[in-house]
């Protein structure tokens, strides 16, 4: 659970502007964490009443790298066309300022306590969260994360880490396994220190390179080591440091979702473009098969765009997800959600099964689907469809008399989405 705030926040200079429905309040508060002001911009749907009885969800978003509590203010126009439609129940959005201004040459703080950047991860779950359940009508039980590039980061490593005050994620182009991520980027980074040794490693050798010292200076931050104050992850023949990279691992998303408590109430949804530019696929990949191996249902997206062109779209289905959620007290994990224009994957039934289990599934379209059984080490085991199927209902059997009792998965894929189940084979 989020520890209990024990400092005094207070809201100062605070105005609204007027939308066709919600409503924008401009905020500033300060944070004990940060030991500072910080800006909050606050979506509070059409009819909230602050003296009255009605309880909103929250959502708190997290922007990237090079962005404020200013950006992406298209959301206002999904937030109040989805509401009016009455598409999905009315929520509060929460947008705050997870800029590090005194990082600079680095990108951005990566929403963690660090020596170099200072305490981002308690100002948001401590401060930010204490304070806005403290002056609007929020629902506790109703919390969700979302967030974009770093944002998308940000989220996913707090809802893991805090899975008790978070019902859901939507994590967009994020970075959500750091060890893929450092794999993915070295030959990129000592590309950009000149292609051959001795390396030698600035944040103005280019983007990766950057990327990379601002990782360092989240997880590996070391004062007495100038001039760029990290321990950067690359020695200078562009070998893996263990010592250093043995330090990512509590920031590691793809590792905190490996220690989630069983009945953990958190859902989970991230997505990243086919074509993105900063190499976040192969992480987003990698995190959906780890998520596979720890036994962690998830909702993923691949689409045919980079890192920012095709976001109003995807935020569009992240706050469905998040209806879909609340309206469901036990979230994916037990319960069928259903996205229009996608697939809705039932329960395997019977669960536990002896012998055999039927998947059941919906198709909206015609689509290319591949269902496949994982065990419980995430090793694919068997692939029982890979065709071409057309819209409407459809069913697969798994005949499992071969294999032995145990925790079980299965997986499908249709089309950009992808979704994992668990089941029990009990002989």
């Amino acid at each position: 659970m989020i520890k209990t705030a024990a400092c005094l926040l207070f809201c100062i200079n605070i105005f609204g502007l007027a939308l066709a429905d919600g409503t924008v309040e401009y905020i500033t508060f300060y944070s004990d964490a940060l030991n500072s002001y910080r800006s909050v911009n606050i979506y509070l749907p059409e009819g909230y009443d602050p003296n009255g009885n009605i309880d909103y969800p929250a959502v708190y978003f997290l922007h990237g790298g090079g962005y404020d509590h200013n950006s992406y203010p298209f959301m206002y126009d999904i937030l109040d066309t989805l509401i009016g439609q009455g598409t999905i129940d009315p929520f509060i959005v929460v947008k705050p300022d997870g800029n590090c201004y005194s990082s600079f040459p680095y990108d951005g703080g990566y929403y963690t306590n660090t020596e170099l950047f200072g305490d981002f991860e308690d100002y948001i779950v401590i401060d930010l969260i204490a304070y806005i359940d403290s002056n609007y009508r929020t629902d506790p039980d109703n919390r969700g994360f979302m967030g974009h590039s770093i944002g998308g980061y940000g989220c996913m490593k707090l809802a893991l880490k805090f899975p008790d005050s978070f019902i859901a994620v939507a994590s967009h182009g994020g970075t959500p396994d750091l060890n893929t991520a450092l794999s993915v980027y070295r030959p990129l980074v000592m590309a950009e220190a000149g292609g051959s040794p001795p390396y030698s490693y600035s944040p103005d050798n280019g983007i990766f390179t950057l990327l990379t010292f601002g990782w360092s200076g989240a997880f590996t931050p070391n004062l007495g080591n100038p001039p760029y104050y990290v321990d950067f992850p690359l020695n200078d023949q562009g070998d893996i440091i263990d010592t250093v990279v043995t330090r990512w691992a509590p920031h590691n998303p793809a590792h905190l979702a490996a220690g989630l408590p069983p009945g953990h109430g958190l859902s989970i949804y991230f997505d990243c473009g086919l074509y993105d530019q900063y190499e976040c696929l192969p992480m987003n990949r990698a995190f959906a098969e780890s998520l596979i191996t720890s036994g962690v249902s998830y909702v993923y997206y691949e689409y045919p765009g980079d890192h920012f062109n095709r976001l109003p779209e995807r935020f569009n289905e992240a706050l469905l997800f998040f209806d879909w959620v609340i309206s469901s007290p036990v979230g994916i994990e037990e319960e069928d959600i259903s996205q229009p224009g996608k697939f809705v994957l039932s329960r395997n039934y019977p669960n536990p099964f002896n012998a055999s289990t039927k998947i059941e599934y919906t198709l909206s379209r015609e689509s290319q689907i591949e269902i496949a059984i994982y065990d419980i080490a995430g090793r694919r085991i068997e692939i029982l469809l890979n065709t071409v199927q057309s819209a409407g209902s459809h069913s697969v059997t798994w005949d499992a008399s071969d294999y032995s009792s145990g925790i079980y998965f299965y997986s499908i894929k249709a089309g950009e989405r992808s979704e994992s189940r668990k089941m029990t084979l009990v002989k």
